[in-house]
């Protein structure tokens, strides 16, 4: 099994590891998956390793955390080699029945009064991704070649941007959503017990997984990773409403940025089954935009294990 570690804040005496298992699904060597990727040559901010375990101060563990809903979570990144044999537009409906409700920190949330605290510590952490989202979408639409899936990342890149409208960029929305849940920050956050650094480490693990996909050497398998990545959002984004839904503790003008994302992202989300069509025609290997499809998606599991195990930690203090 493959462990992709990465390094976070580095001190002068250490560099606290994180590392996101990948499944065995789709099997590739440690030199195929450097490869794609166009990592792996040499630069610190990444490396591979076989087989080890996370040994950090800094880190939250598995070890060190409550493990309900463990083997759940692991379920949900499954993947079924069958799709991928029958084409990647199959492997994109594959990923559309995944119910990411079955989360157990979905599952979690639903158990319990509303907790505006623990959207608000979702919301911290991924704030680091879509600060990113922009930089990302142009990165890959510079070094694409085909019209039919450059059209499609460029009316995404303009939706992200408010379609020219400033105030309706959807980073300034985000912010706005965000700043409004801070009353709710947890309290153990606001006193100290919890440092800021560690009440983020899940948004800094998901940015550094996302980072090394969304911008792989080849740009064909960049769009690979967002077949995945944009159901994964949409199917986020109900998720999100759907705690919403239970308060009216949070206004509809601060809500802009979760109305709007439950109809953009549907339509992103729709476009995988397109890319998906694309990537097969232009020859892409399949094996290969399979993995990275894979590994987004389990990156976005392991995510919300984390933001969960994190909100357990928060409540034990």
């Amino acid at each position: 099994m493959i462990i992709f570690k990465q390094y976070l804040r580095p001190t002068p005496t250490q560099k606290p590891s994180f590392q996101t298992p990948m499944s065995n699904s789709i099997e590739l060597s440690q030199e195929d998956l450097a490869a794609i990727l166009g990592i792996g040559d040499g630069r610190d901010s990444v490396t591979f390793n076989h087989n080890e375990t996370m040994v950090n101060a800094v880190e939250i563990s598995e070890s060190s955390m409550v493990n309900r809903g463990v083997r759940s979570w692991r379920e949900l990144c499954e993947t079924d080699r069958a799709y991928l044999d029958r084409g990647l537009e199959t492997l994109v409906q594959f990923y559309e029945q995944k119910e990411l409700g079955t989360h157990p920190y979905f599952e979690w949330l639903r158990s319990r009064p509303v907790d505006l605290s623990s959207i608000w510590l979702l919301f911290h952490n991924l704030q680091y991704v879509t600060g990113s989202i922009v930089r990302w979408l142009s990165t890959t639409l510079t070094r694409l070649n085909d019209p039919v899936i450059s059209c499609l990342l460029v009316e995404q890149l303009y939706d992200e941007l408010g379609n020219g409208k400033p105030e309706r960029v959807h980073r300034v929305l985000f912010d706005r959503l965000y700043q409004a849940l801070t009353p709710w920050k947890p309290e153990a956050i606001t006193s100290g017990k919890i440092d800021a650094f560690t009440a983020s480490i899940p948004g800094l693990k998901l940015k550094q997984g996302f980072e090394s996909y969304y911008t792989a050497q080849d740009p064909h398998l960049a769009v690979g990773s967002l077949l995945s990545g944009e159901i994964c959002a949409y199917k986020l984004d109900q998720c999100i409403h759907e705690q919403m839904t239970r308060t009216q503790a949070i206004s509809a003008h601060n809500l802009t940025w979760l109305t709007m994302h439950l109809t953009v992202e549907a339509d992103h989300a729709g476009y995988s089954t397109i890319l998906a069509r694309r990537l097969d025609q232009l020859g892409v290997p399949r094996n290969q935009v399979g993995l990275m499809a894979q590994s987004v998606w389990e990156i976005c599991m392991r995510f919300l294990h984390e933001v969960h195990q994190l909100n357990l930690e928060l409540l034990s203090v």
